[in-house]
């Protein structure tokens, strides 16, 4: 039609949406976004109420997986972020929480520090120890925070038991295993590669890293035959890609025929490392055991080969398995053993001894055949875990697990699983907790726990960590005397003990200084007159641990460092000043057999410290001097930089270093400064740098050090170290007297002298 050409001739480019309609949209979305922040922020605010005091921004953010800064930015009013808000996935996260199907878990940590914050399902609560607070939300009570008792967090996701018969549990009692604490069950993966293999081993391993297990025992044998040698250690290099796990693996075997056949010659030994290493696709193992005693060669010659190894930074430790104690000993003298493995079990309990032996030589234990092994094959049911299992209502497996892990404090039950079930079942049995009359009835008939008659002295200076050592021992029977908790001279533990030896209490452990062999010699006395042994076992501390232990323990008991008045009227004597630890180093005298004594020296370990790096500066001749030529500026006008300090300083901040600093101000003690002026002194120190310099400092007299603060008393520094999460080793200090490297060198921190540092 006419018309109908010439409105055709009218149309141009078409418009799907008007500019009016189009602003109208944009209105509504910037709504919405806003509405969305709105929402979302106070969301957020009743996370972080959840905690007591309060989670700060930066907690949160890293605990929902966040950059630090990114909670502060969806909570923020500034035009700038007004549209800063979580995406999808975080904003289901948030409400997940919020509505009760996730719980939000807080870590202590010493004031100052920075608090752990975790997500996490109700049921992987179990893995927890009691450090951590749970906050749940829950819908039905209209989104109110409340914090869950012990007896309830401990039992969240126990399941899988009626009410009536549900067994006790408890917490996971993590324990040591090469310098870290660990979640106690060891999965055994020789059966995801041997005969009969199943076809979802993978899934297997996966179950067992999800129910919490961090180590997993290997070898290069674990395979069909020796055409398939280090099959298991393939596989677990791809099951564990991506997760934080210890693989412990063996060399000493071969499998011609697939059979099992002893070979530990030094170049066996060498050459299955080099195979272990392409196997698991690491430069390093964790740890390299010795598979077996090959009658053929001379422990001593292939322990020596795992040394050099371990020498050679090939594997990280070496240790032992299926010895016997003379065989352990023997081992010990060529190099340090990390771990033995033996096999232990209520149907196979002869190992009990070697148990306890490697306990006082801080050496953990891997029971492999937990359950029984070939023992089990011949004795269909063992009554006496059938009984407490029924009583309990949980599965037999558990009840003797739970057996093995009450064994002794170093042992770690190691469960060989071909079922996802099964391994999943098996780590349960670290929250059940057995009953002393549990426990009497499953040790009815067996071998005792303990080595026997004998009276154990843990020696060491002061914050040694003898305490930590002592609770293996009273869990296995020993009565304990110690004058911290009885008070009075180290003198006045004599007459209990000679009591109780005469009235037939022949088991002690007694974990007290004893600096000289006079301190000991009426012990070892009273024991022998009794006719019982006496074992001292020495923790070997250097005299900067020692001090930094004391310091970190004030810090954890009072929330800060005390002063000398304070020290002397606390009532805690684990609070002590730093003289206490000097005299012990000034004073002791090594323990000796010729002392009536059996010796063992156990080596204290730090854990490994933090992961961030920071400069240590001390001011006074480092980072500044005075106009005036005195020593320290007693007014910000008198503070003058020393050449080449902004450039050098700068430098490392813009690489991510902390600047931080430690200084003595005896000034103020002495009445020459107030407090006041010397915090102005270093805001103006920081103001000249044009960079962040927060300090701590000591306001005590010189002279005789009675306080922690002083340099080169470590506690300054290790408040920062403790804050921020520091690796001492990555740190470095910088200063310019006797009093600063002395420091470091106590803190275990690179010292650089600043004329060296800011030369160039």
């Amino acid at each position: 039609m006419p018309g109908s050409a010439r409105r055709d001739d009218r149309i141009t480019t078409p418009v799907a949406v008007s500019p009016l309609a189009r602003a109208r949209i944009s209105a509504d979305a910037l709504a919405a976004t806003r509405a969305q922040k709105s929402t979302y922020a106070e969301r957020l605010q009743r996370l972080l109420a959840a905690a007591r005091p309060p989670l700060t921004s930066a907690e949160l953010s890293l605990g929902l997986e966040l950059n630090e800064r990114e909670v502060g930015r969806f909570l923020s009013t500034s035009p700038r972020l007004q549209n800063a808000r979580p995406d999808r996935e975080l904003r289901a996260l948030i409400d997940a929480v919020l509505a009760g199907a996730l719980v939000l878990a807080v870590q202590a940590a010493l004031p100052g520090a920075r608090r752990e914050v975790v997500v996490l399902d109700a049921v992987e609560a179990r893995r927890l120890d009691r450090t951590w607070t749970l906050a749940s939300f829950g819908a039905a009570i209209g989104l109110r925070e409340h914090e869950l008792e012990d007896a309830t967090l401990w039992d969240l996701g126990a399941g899988g038991v009626s009410a009536r018969k549900a067994a006790a549990r408890g917490p996971v009692q993590r324990r040591r295993f090469l310098g870290r604490d660990v979640f106690p069950i060891v999965l055994g993966a020789m059966r995801l590669s041997t005969a009969g293999r199943p076809d979802d081993a993978e899934a297997v391993v996966r179950a067992a890293l999800d129910a919490g297990i961090e180590v997993i025992d290997s070898a290069d044998s674990y395979a069909l035959d020796e055409d398939d040698l280090g099959h298991n250690e393939r596989l677990l290099r791809h099951a564990c890609a991506g997760r934080a796990v210890t693989i412990v693996t063996k060399a000493g075997l071969r499998r011609p025929g697939g059979r099992w056949v002893p070979d530990a010659s030094p170049e066996r030994l060498r050459s299955a490392c080099e195979a272990s290493l392409r196997n698991l696709g690491v430069d390093a193992l964790d740890l390299l055991l010795l598979h077996v005693v090959d009658p053929k060669v001379p422990l001593a010659e292939s322990v020596g080969a795992l040394e050099r190894l371990r020498q050679e930074g090939k594997t990280r430790a070496i240790g032992l398995c299926n010895v016997s104690i003379a065989q352990l000993h023997e081992a010990r003298a060529m190099g340090p053993i990390a771990v033995v493995q033996v096999e232990l079990s209520r149907l196979s309990p002869k190992n009990l001894t070697l148990v306890a032996h490697c306990e006082g030589l801080g050496i953990p234990v891997m029971a492999h055949r937990p359950l029984g092994g070939h023992a089990r094959a011949d004795r269909a049911a063992d009554a006496a875990v059938v009984e407490v299992a029924g009583q309990l209502g949980t599965s037999e497996a558990q009840v003797a697990l739970g057996w093995l892990l009450a064994a002794g404090p170093n042992v770690f039950p190691t469960v060989g699983a071909t079922r996802v079930a099964s391994i999943v079942d098996s780590a349960a049995s670290v929250t059940l907790a057995l009953s002393p009359t549990a426990l009497g009835s499953l040790d009815r008939g067996l071998p005792p726990r303990v080595i026997g008659d004998e009276v154990v002295l843990i020696t060491g200076p002061p914050a040694a960590g003898k305490t930590s050592r002592v609770h293996g021992y009273v869990e296995r029977g020993y009565e304990r005397l110690n004058r911290d908790e009885r008070g009075g001279a180290i003198a006045g533990l004599l007459p209990p003990l000679r009591e109780g030896l005469a009235a037939g209490r022949r088991r002690w452990v007694l974990d007290n200084t004893f600096p000289t062999r006079e301190s000991r010699r009426a012990f070892v006395d009273a024991a022998a007159a009794a006719g019982v042994p006496v074992r001292c076992v020495s923790i070997d501390i250097g005299l900067g641990d020692a001090l930094q232990n004391a310091a970190l323990r004030m810090l954890e008991r009072r929330g800060r460092l005390l002063d000398a008045a304070e020290m002397q009227a606390d009532p805690d004597p684990n609070l002590f000043p730093p003289a206490a630890i000097h005299r012990w180093f000034q004073t002791a005298e090594a323990p000796n057999a010729s002392e009536g004594l059996t010796v063992e020296h156990l080596p204290f370990v730090r854990r490994p410290g933090g992961t961030r790096r920071a400069l240590l500066l001390d001011l006074d001749g480092t980072i500044r001097k005075t106009t005036t030529g005195a020593p320290y500026p007693k007014d910000p006008s008198e503070v003058l930089l020393l050449p080449g300090r902004v450039e050098t300083l700068r430098s490392y901040a813009d690489e991510g270093w902390l600047l931080l600093g430690v200084s003595n101000q005896s000034g103020i003690a002495r009445g020459d400064v107030l407090s006041t002026a010397v915090v102005a002194c270093f805001d103006r120190t920081a103001e000249l740098l044009g960079l962040p310099l927060p300090v701590r400092w000591c306001p005590h007299e010189s002279g005789t050090i009675r306080c922690w603060c002083r340099k080169p008393m470590p506690g300054l520094a290790l408040q920062w170290i403790v804050e921020h999460d520091l690796d001492r080793a990555a740190c470095l200090f910088v200063g310019d007297m006797e009093t600063d490297r002395q420091c470091a060198e106590w803190l275990g921190v690179p010292y650089r002298d600043q004329a060296e540092f800011f030369a160039g």
